[in-house]
């Protein structure tokens, strides 16, 4: 037996069962959105041994919570029922309401009364009403936007540059009227900026298009401002922030000198946007010269770090310079400086490195394999 057979047996049987009062039963659309139409089919068996006489179906507003009055408002309030024989007869009635588009989500409970009387009027009849509660689910289907992009970028002045910019509506309501704008620098442009309606799982990647022509080099934080608003007009904004750091349009070697004890490490770091060539590192101690180093280059954004070794019959305060020259792919030269008092001690014993030492030379190791081609070192014994 299939189920469509089995439910028309059930049907069967329960209108084969006698009862004090008719049946009603009711099918409606249970979940709905805001704006929509529930549409209330009522169906009334007479299952007694008594002639139901002519009655009416409709929404019982005094047992209604205001609440739900103030969100959903009838359409077909009410409808006739026709006169039921007894054990036989039924009859359908439709009624109807509307959901405001303003209605928030959550459950709202409509009850529906049929009123008639039951018996022959001229020898007697009584008057009977049955009461059903239909819960009405309001779900509001909501965009929910999801965003993928980097939140730093590195990038050299003189240059115009896309930055790619993913987003996708992963609810399962419509963004409408959707917006896209950059704040923080003036001359930044979306490339697509302007959305007429995105769909539930719909996604797009415009670029952020930013020239750096007339940008100083430097830090700047910005903002991506992302408003839209959902099909029951309620307005979401989002902000997305990033930061760009802006390099100059040429090697910029920055010069560092890290010492503990007798331990010395000169970092070389490269903020420029483009390579340094040709580096040649002097030191000098107290204004003497101590030594030098060459290296062939360092790439934009690149770092080295070089150990110095002192000999034991250097210690106390001395004054520590390092001198840097370099230059560019065309050969434009360039130079920086760093000079620090340092107070060394006397070599007490031949202790092996500290640990701080042993880091960073191992340090030392890994970057130079990484970023330096060729070094050459000049002593002043040499």
């Amino acid at each position: 037996m299939n189920a469509y057979a089995a439910a028309a047996l059930g049907l069967l049987l329960l209108l084969s069962i006698e009862t004090s009062d008719p049946t009603m039963s009711i099918a409606y659309n249970e979940v709905v959105t805001p704006g929509d139409t529930v549409y209330f089919s009522i169906r009334i068996d007479n299952t007694t041994a008594h002639i139901c006489n002519e009655g009416r179906v409709s929404f019982d507003l005094d047992a209604t919570d205001p609440l739900v009055n103030v969100h959903v408002h009838p359409l077909i309030s009410e409808g006739p029922v026709s006169p039921l024989a007894s054990m036989e007869a039924s009859d359908t009635v439709v009624l109807s309401a509307e959901v405001y588009a303003d209605a928030p989500n959550g459950q709202y409970d409509i009850p529906i009364v049929y009123e008639t009387t039951m018996g022959t009027c001229d020898g007697g009849c009584f008057p009977i009403a049955i009461s059903q509660v239909c819960t009405v689910e309001v779900k509001r289907n909501l965009p929910e936007m999801y965003y993928e992009f980097d939140r730093s970028y590195d990038l050299t002045a003189g240059t115009t540059v896309s930055l790619p910019f993913y987003f996708a509506n992963r609810g399962t309501g419509n963004a409408s009227n959707c917006k896209i704008s950059v704040s923080g620098v003036d001359g930044v442009q979306v490339s697509r900026d302007s959305y007429s309606r995105i769909l539930p799982q719909e996604s797009y990647t415009p670029s952020i298009v930013i020239d750096t022509a007339g940008l100083d080099p430097g830090f700047y934080y910005l903002n991506v401002n992302v408003v839209y608003y959902d099909d029951y007009f309620k307005l979401y904004t989002d902000k997305l922030s990033f930061m760009v750091q802006v390099r100059p349009p040429n090697p910029l070697i920055d010069v560092s000198i890290l010492q503990e004890k007798r331990a010395l490490i000169i970092d070389l770091a490269n903020e420029g946007g483009l390579k340094a060539k040709n580096i040649i590192l002097s030191l000098h101690l107290d204004n003497e010269y101590f030594m030098a180093e060459s290296v062939d280059e360092l790439i934009p954004r690149g770092e080295l770090l070089i150990p110095v070794s002192l000999p034991e019959d250097v210690y106390g305060s001395l004054l520590f310079r390092a001198s840097v020259t370099y230059e560019d792919t065309a050969g434009t030269p360039y130079s920086a400086e760093r000079e620090i008092f340092i107070n060394v001690p006397k070599n007490t014993g031949r202790s092996l490195p500290s640990p701080w030492y042993a880091l960073f030379a191992g340090i030392v190791v890994a970057a130079g394999a990484a970023l330096v081609l060729r070094r050459k070192k000049w002593t002043k014994n040499d």
